[in-house]
């Protein structure tokens, strides 16, 4: 019995691998910019959602692939510790950085570029400049309201809101393990077949048209590494590296396409499913969801059969976490100094089962255990807190936050339930999804899992900024621009009540302006970069025909972070007293 895993060295295995990502600066790799040029070139004429589908086809087919000792295999680009780069957003940065002599930062510090990266990108910054999705926003809020909308990032009150490639919640991670890639392309089949062929669905043809493209497009890379698999084993002189690879490649011929009969498939098609959504488009907030709970009938039937111990399984989620720490993306050096290099790929611990009790389970705690062990920035931890917890799980959470890793965050699920079934009462959430479904994606947003993603990324506006517009009357100094129209001079308010409604007032107009240019930014999306492979694992889209961006999921949300809360309280704090 077990698995053809030699696990002699394996821990060994994983320390060097974790040592050499820390060790080793990142590197942008060329290949995903080679293959958009080339894509968008061979699309012309091609609707978006087909061109995008190409591309993304076009990178699962000829990225480089490799094997590092490490089990669990896929990357998501060409090389150790090598990341993408995603200009479609917005390629500013591109002249910016290339031609400062500032260091280029991204989640494992410095990045470098190659003379042949820097040349691509200097070709794709010809091509792109002013068809971004940025580009494109701005000129449509100029247009339609008058305004500059890069003023509203250049004084401060706002993060660019349409200039990065952004996660998207939490996929249905557990539609791959149990209904594999064939049953999801049947599900487009159905669909499409379905649908009336005429001119007024166009757009939702073509959307399952290229829903078929991404999906078969992940069959064939994993089959790409069930190849190379086992063309290694044929030159492996060692009989247990040698099984080893010839059960990473069987494992790969099953997985993603097909549903998961033990929890080595099912960690291996995880893995496949969020490697190729990170691939499509990398960015912060790709989490796990309720990973624990999910994956848990597959670690049970392991350890049942004995096919796997918990120690055995300790050690697979350590490959895993080094897999995770190695995912990275850099859109810029503000970018890079917003997001700090957070890539956002939370797992949820606890909470409710469907009939309310404790969900908690051995196999959660095997993944504090790992953390414990790995102390990694990537994944992070996020434990759903309930009073029906027994004491020796918070203790296990105790030791985690113990180690000094920060991990994991407590969230209140009594609350995130009560949350979930207010936010979407009006589209029939049930107490079931409320109660099993809520996650935590990115750093603190809740969302429910498999079925939502936050599509409307409202920026994060600067609340103090807001006290400095009171005090200047709509007036930046940083730019020297008026920025909003004038409500009433700081000087002119006589009592602090005052002062505070002219706050107030100037606040409706910059929310005002900040929810136009992120409502604005999303259509965009739509119409230049959007999501097929993610939005096949978003419960809605494939039924409504409809991706992400267009709000195809069944419980899509905004996402906004607020900032400097405590800033702008303390400051009118002062001024009153």
């Amino acid at each position: 019995m077990g698995y053809s895993i030699d696990w002699s060295d394996l821990e060994q295995r994983i320390q060097d691998q974790k040592a050499a990502l820390l060790d080793t600066s990142q590197n942008m790799d060329p290949e995903r910019l080679k293959f958009l040029v080339e894509t968008y070139d061979e699309c012309k004429g091609e609707s978006v959602f087909i061109t995008r589908a190409k591309l993304f086809e076009k990178v699962l087919n000829n990225k480089k692939i490799y094997l590092d000792g490490n089990p669990i295999v896929g990357s998501l680009a060409g090389g150790r510790a090598m990341i993408y780069a995603y200009p479609e957003w917005q390629c500013n940065w591109v002249k910016d950085d290339l031609d400062s002599e500032k260091l280029a930062l991204s989640s494992l510090g410095e990045v470098r570029f190659s003379d042949e990266t820097k040349e691509i990108l200097k070709k794709v910054y010809k091509t792109w400049k002013g068809k971004t999705t940025y580009d494109r926003a701005n000129k449509l809020y100029k247009e339609l309201y008058g305004g500059n909308a890069e003023l509203l990032v250049k004084c401060g009150w706002i993060y660019p809101v349409n200039d990065n490639s952004t996660g998207s919640g939490v996929a249905d991670y557990p539609a791959i393990l149990t209904k594999g890639i064939r049953g999801l392309l049947e599900e487009v089949e159905a669909a499409y077949k379905a649908l009336p062929k005429h001119a007024t669905n166009w757009t939702k043809i073509e959307f399952y048209r290229a829903c078929k493209i991404a999906l078969n497009a992940v069959i064939a890379y994993a089959h790409r590494y069930a190849d190379l698999a086992e063309e290694t084993a044929k030159a492996e002189t060692n009989p247990k590296k040698q099984a080893e690879l010839m059960e990473i490649a069987e494992v790969c011929r099953r997985v993603p396409e097909f549903p998961a009969r033990n929890f080595r498939e099912a960690l291996q098609s995880f893995w496949f499913t969020h490697c190729c959504i990170q691939i499509e488009q990398c960015g912060c907030g790709h989490s796990l969801g309720r990973y624990g709970q999910y994956m848990y009938p597959f670690y049970k039937k392991d350890l049942d059969e004995g096919m796997l111990t918990k120690e055995q399984v300790l050690t697979l989620l350590k490959c895993q976490w080094v897999k995770h720490l190695e995912i990275a993306v850099y859109q810029g050096d503000a970018y890079a100094k917003a997001f700090s290099g957070h890539t956002g790929q939370t797992i949820s611990l606890g909470g409710y089962t469907a009939d309310g009790d404790d969900a908690s389970n051995d196999l959660e705690e095997l993944l504090m255990d790992t953390q414990i062990a790995m102390n990694n920035i990537q994944p992070t931890l996020a434990l759903f807190y309930t009073p029906k917890m027994k004491p020796s799980y918070l203790e296990k959470a105790a030791e985690v936050v113990r180690s000094g890793s920060g991990q994991p965050q407590f969230m209140n699920m009594n609350a995130a339930v009560a949350r979930s079934l207010v936010r979407f009462a009006s589209r029939g959430i049930t107490l079931d999804e409320a109660r099993t479904l809520p996650v935590i994606f990115g750093c603190v947003g809740t969302g429910i899992q498999g079925k939502g993603s936050y599509v409307t990324f409202e920026g994060q506006p600067n609340l103090a900024k807001l006290v400095e517009f009171a005090m200047y009357d709509g007036y930046d100094p940083h730019t020297r621009k008026q920025v909003f129209p004038n409500v009433k001079p700081a000087e002119e308010c006589a009592t602090f009540e005052e002062l505070y409604d002219a706050l107030l007032r100037h606040m409706d107009h910059a929310y005002d302006a900040q929810r136009k240019i992120s409502d604005l930014g999303n259509s965009t999306r739509e119409q230049i970069v959007p999501n097929i492979f993610r939005s096949c694992l978003l419960d809605g889209c494939i039924e409504s025909g409809l991706c992400e961006e267009a709000g195809g999921p069944k419980y899509s949300q905004s996402l906004c972070i607020t900032s400097t809360g405590i800033d702008a309280a303390n400051s009118l704090y002062a001024i009153k007293h």
